[in-house]
């Protein structure tokens, strides 16, 4: 397991403290007022929706822990994280978890948004098939509709029925028989959630395994909060000031951190003919669409809602409702330049920001092994012209250093006679013998124990990143209950 926790967990109540008495970002700009009731209602839509969660899981027959979210006081601080409604992997279960830690910790309130404004497929499962020495990567997945996340439902029961047959068949397969039962009791979960919102149904299987300190809502929800659209409303009227100066800092954080890639780590806005795109999608039932603003106004579809883009996802709940953002290591890459944006247009400081990411692989031996071999054969070098170094390890066994010590030291008298040659001649000599012994040399280290593990050195990088798969969800892998 490698975890990546920044900085120590022992600072994040420090950092929040500081937060706090810095002041939540845009309060001197919007007024304590209007920050305070922004954060109350989207606390009380948090509560009103895990509430409606838990007693929709109470329904279907699903247990899962009970947790008391602390009554809302004006006072009280917020510390959040979020993501798309996918099946987690363990870096963003990891993420949740110390999102719980920190919300009891420290008696805040733990505010996990989900981004079910976003595309793709939010019911994508992948698992492995290990057939001796190889692995591949099949996928499925639990959900069907259309692209927009918050508009995908659940697959019919004979749908999942065959693939979590397969799936289950293939881990047993692949010798992962933990995962492989724990994969059956997620089937029955989801068999339970057929037809249901992706959305939810990925939340309740979650919280199945999770122990949760905190409430839950999309941030669909969270935008169709009356106060919260007003916000987005007036960032899109500004159009003519914030397009340019969002480009702007593109550009100069692109220049600044040396990325070529202009969709790095977001694309510019559009400005053409008087019309501007802005970093906001308007999203109906189940799609989006780019909004664009220009002198005539700025176009909203009939029945669409505005929704921020993902740098401005960050600026609305990190810098409005949150005393502390739990960022995984995409957030931690991108949130530097929303920091920046932020001081460009407002002239303040976003409140700074944690990350908490765990990579735990379903085949931890195997992948130490490559990555050992990799490190060995790295070495091999080394290994040849100085063998001494590698004596009393791990390496070589007691029969393959019984023939390589004589060597060794015969190698060594060598080199001294090659030091004290006089002569043309006797230097010749004592370098023929000494190439002739370091061929020796490596004859036996390639015959040695060593041999099985430059083996395995040759695996080539797409192999090792199958075995190495951080993707697996993450009920594969060991959780905690």
């Amino acid at each position: 397991m490698r975890t990546t926790v920044q900085p120590a967990y022992e600072e994040w109540s420090t950092i929040l403290r500081e937060n706090i008495a810095g002041s939540p970002m845009l309060r001197s700009i919007l007024g304590s007022d209007v920050v305070a009731e922004v954060r109350q209602a989207v606390v009380q839509e948090a509560v009103r929706y895990t509430d409606k969660l838990l007693l929709r899981a109470k329904d279907l027959g699903i247990q899962i822990a009970g947790y008391s979210l602390p009554d809302y006081e004006p006072d009280i601080p917020i510390v959040t994280a979020g993501h798309q409604p996918l099946i987690y992997h363990w870096g963003l279960y990891f993420k949740n978890l110390k999102l719980s830690q920190l919300a009891k910790d420290t008696g805040s309130f733990g505010l996990n948004t989900i981004i079910d404004t976003d595309v793709g497929d939010a019911g994508q499962i992948m698992w492995p098939l290990v057939r001796g020495e190889s692995i591949s990567i099949k996928f499925g997945s639990v959900a069907v509709g259309p692209e927009l996340y918050r508009a995908q439902t659940i697959a019919p029961i004979e749908h999942l029925d065959a693939l979590f047959t397969e799936i289950v068949a293939d881990l047993e397969r692949s010798g992962c028989t933990q995962a492989a039962a724990s994969t059956a009791r997620v089937a029955e979960l989801y068999k339970k959630l057929s037809g249901e919102s992706v959305v939810v149904a990925n939340s309740l299987v979650r919280w199945a395994f999770e122990p949760r300190s905190y409430g839950e809502v999309p941030l669909s929800h969270i935008l169709r909060i009356p106060k919260v659209a007003r916000l987005l409303t007036d960032f899109a009227k500004e159009y003519e000031r914030v397009v340019p100066i969002y480009n702007q800092t593109l550009d100069n954080y692109r220049r600044e951190h040396k990325i070529k890639n202009a969709a790095n780590p977001f694309p510019n806005m559009r400005v053409q003919d008087g019309e501007y795109e802005l970093p906001l999608w308007a999203v109906s039932d189940d799609s989006r669409k780019p909004v664009v603003a220009s002198k005539s106004g700025v176009t909203v579809p009939i029945g669409s809602f505005l929704a921020p883009r993902g740098s401005i996802s960050t600026l609305l709940l990190r810098g409005y409702c949150s005393d502390v953002a739990v960022h995984g290591l995409g957030g931690a890459k991108y949130d530097p330049f929303v920091d920046e944006f932020a001081r460009a247009l407002y002239g303040v400081h976003m409140p700074k920001f944690v990350v908490a990411s765990c990579t735990k692989y379903l085949f931890p031996d195997v992948v130490e092994r490559y990555e050992n071999a990799r490190q060995v054969k790295a070495q091999y070098k080394e290994m040849v012209s100085h063998t001494e170094k590698f004596f009393g390890a791990t390496l070589f066994s007691a029969e393959d250093e019984a023939v390589l010590r004589p060597l060794v030291s015969k190698r060594g008298a060598l080199l001294e006679a090659l030091r004290a040659a006089a002569d043309p001649e006797s230097r010749s000599k004592a370098a023929h013998q000494l190439n002739a012994l370091n061929k020796e040399i490596k004859e036996s280290i390639d015959q040695s124990a060593v041999a099985p593990i430059l083996a395995d050195a040759a695996i080539d990088d797409a192999a090792l990143a199958r075995w190495s798969c951080r993707e697996f969800p993450f009920f594969m892998i060991d959780t905690l209950r």
